[in-house]
């Protein structure tokens, strides 16, 4: 072997050794960057792990401060003790009668294993009374609300001339209310969750309410619907000056047509009623999409003055003349409001006005 073909040798091994290296140094990498993406994902495995902690601590926190002690007990038979206990306190602080508490069952609440237990109260009792004790119900410690709200007029027998004062506006009320049962924690033992305090030295009420003391539902309770008709005052008399001019033939008057009013055209969408007074809500089938008009028992409406909210429809007041506009229909399309057309929303009217008046009519 000559100096040449060893010289070829030679370089043939350091390029197969130059291969053979640049494999090595491209499997390092490859294996690098593989650890560099594992250590990546377990760094963002340990932050969301420290995520979650942080979640759980400050659900930890509400669940002892601020969700705990709205609940009466983890305990279902505790809780419908604690709950009947407390409605009967209730009644009987706002002087209600006939008292009556139905408990249910606790039920599943949409998830996280809450429960919830339903309740049924019936009692007799003027307005006041009752809207006191709602008022009350809402001001406790542990959290309730009232899913479904009747009252009625209380009817007995006998002649009306002979019932007693304290017999007199007597309403009977019926609530269905709902207050809720947490489900086990994990982190925390059921003796150390805190629940709501009902003993009378640690009671503190909560301002859930609209307004903050009873007294300031009282003028909405006052307030009448319907004022005194107060007719328009006498035209002034006027002197015309005489005249010698030989008189022309006098032209009829042509009076213009009046225009439709504004909201002719407009449908009563739907009712509203709530403590501060009863709503009709306007819709312009022209303007799908634009914003509603609300009209409120008092408030001018088709040319003519809101007087009446029923779940039929509203009825509206012009010269003397009552017209009723059913739910859905075009306002321009309402009826004289009569007897026998629509017999329910007439008597239910007459009885609002009767009631206004200080008149306690009879059935029939």
């Amino acid at each position: 072997m000559n100096k040449r073909e060893r010289m070829m040798m030679i370089l043939m091994g350091v390029g197969l050794a130059l291969a053979a290296g640049r494999g090595g140094v491209n499997l390092y990498r490859g294996a690098l960057n593989d650890y560099r993406t594992q250590i990546t994902g377990l760094e963002r495995d340990i932050n969301k792990v420290k995520l979650d902690q942080a979640e759980a601590e400050f659900i930890k926190q509400r669940w002892l401060t601020e969700i705990g002690p709205q609940t009466l007990s983890m305990d279902e038979n505790e809780a419908m003790t604690r709950l009947r206990n407390e409605l009967y306190r209730l009644t009987d602080q706002a002087k209600l009668r006939d008292i009556r508490v139905d408990l249910g069952r606790p039920a599943p609440w949409l998830r996280n294993k809450i429960r919830v237990l339903n309740c049924t109260v019936s009692a007799q009792g003027k307005l006041d009374d009752l809207v006191g004790f709602m008022f009350e119900l809402h001001r406790q410690p542990f959290a309730v609300r009232i899913k479904y709200l009747s009252v009625g007029q209380v009817r007995k027998g006998g002649d009306l001339a002979r019932v007693s004062a304290a017999d007199k506006g007597l309403l009977k009320m019926t609530a269905r209310l709902e207050t809720l049962l947490l489900s086990g924690n994990q982190m925390i033992e059921p003796r150390w969750i805190p629940v709501a305090k009902l003993e009378p030295e640690n009671r503190q009420p909560v301002g859930r309410t609209m307004l903050a003391s009873l007294g300031e539902y009282k003028p909405m309770l006052d307030k009448k619907m319907f004022q005194p008709y107060e007719p328009p005052p006498p035209p002034r008399p006027t002197n015309p000056r005489p005249t010698t001019a030989p008189r022309q033939a006098e032209r009829p008057a042509q009076v213009a047509p009046t225009p439709p009013p504004r909201d002719a055209q407009m449908i009563v969408g739907r009712l509203l009623s709530s403590p501060r007074g009863q709503f009709v809500v306007l819709e312009d089938p022209r303007q799908r999409g634009q914003a509603e008009e609300h009209r409120e028992i008092g408030e001018e409406m088709y040319g003519g003055t809101l007087i009446f909210v029923h779940p039929q429809g509203a009825v509206t007041q012009k010269g003397g003349e009552r017209r009723f506009h059913a739910i859905g229909e075009p306002l321009q399309n309402c009826q004289p409001l009569t007897e026998s057309d629509q017999p329910v929303v007439y008597h239910d009217l007459l009885k609002l006005e009767a009631r206004m008046a200080g008149i306690n009519r009879g059935p029939g």
